[in-house]
């Protein structure tokens, strides 16, 4: 395996190249809240027989320092790049996000649809969200906001939750109040109908970060109104909690919101999720770009 450094063009990350001449297939790794780009994936797929480019997209220098604003057109920049990467087939790109980074998958899915071969999202989102921190946009298209921000009544959190591993904050009962409002929630559903690839979801019952098997289900629910044709399933784990991909742990500190959160499930149910979800969605990639 071979591990370079991606720092140019304004890109941050690390592109991970299995043993052969290639040209080799591409998963792009696309972490969730933590800043950096690499959440222990990237070896990992590249030791499937993958490559591998794990990009940072916020918390690195020259990127943004929080989850705000963050053009997809960066996206779109790194994908353009591996595509003339000599060692990658630019026919076979995939995505692979986890939490926010799945949101972020599916818009980038959505809103670039011919430059994607397949996309897995992890414990994802049907809808565009905000900045965990204030009301502005996470996510920007051609200078615009991609979407209309989901509703999230910030105003009803019990801030006297999150300031100890022992009291950490649940998020998953704030997201479900937000999508009581319907209308608002509609505005600012990702619109997966456009996207053209085969689509694996994976989500924990137990997500008390947000409810991902309610948003995966949401997802679904969506390509079937809108006559999407697109192969498109869904695992769902009982017991499992939202740090399938990336942990075993039941809370977690925020890393810009010094809040601890908490993920859910339980050890056993985590830990077995982890694993089958990983056999899993290495199945559904090999499956399409390998």
């Amino acid at each position: 395996m071979r591990r370079f450094l991606v720092l140019e063009n304004g890109l941050v990350g690390a592109l991970h190249l299995p043993e052969g001449k290639g040209p080799h297939p591409l998963v792009l790794a696309i972490g969730g809240f933590r800043s950096g780009f690499s959440d222990g994936r990237d070896e990992r797929i590249a030791s499937a027989g993958f490559a591998s480019l794990a990009l940072a997209y916020f918390g690195a220098p020259g990127l943004p320092p929080s989850l705000q604003d963050i053009p997809l057109e960066y996206f779109e920049k790194a994908i353009d790049w591996a595509a003339k990467h000599p060692l990658i087939d630019p026919g076979r790109i995939a995505l692979w996000g986890v939490s926010r980074g799945a949101e972020l998958s599916l818009l980038i899915g959505s809103f670039l649809p011919k430059k994607i071969r397949a996309i897995a999202a992890t414990v994802p989102s049907s809808a565009a969200y905000g900045s965990i921190e204030t009301d502005a946009p996470a996510w920007t298209f051609r200078g615009k906001p991609a979407l209309l921000n989901a509703p999230f009544p910030r105003h009803l959190i019990d801030l006297t939750l999150g300031k100890t591993k022992e009291s950490p904050l649940s998020l998953t009962p704030y997201f479900l109040e937000g999508m009581k409002d319907k209308a608002a929630f509609d505005a600012a559903r990702i619109p997966v109908e456009k996207i053209e690839c085969p689509l694996f979801l994976v989500s924990g019952e137990d997500d008390r970060m947000w409810p991902s098997a309610v948003f995966a289900e949401d997802i679904l629910r969506r390509l079937k109104e809108r006559g999407s044709s697109i192969p498109a399933s869904h695992i769902c784990y009982p017991g499992a909690g939202h740090a399938i991909s990336s942990s075993d742990e039941m809370t977690e500190l925020h890393p810009v919101a010094k809040i601890w959160f908490a993920f859910g499930g339980n050890p056993r149910d985590n830990a077995l999720a982890k694993e089958d979800s990983w056999i899993q969605t290495v199945h559904f990639l090999r499956s399409w770009i390998f």
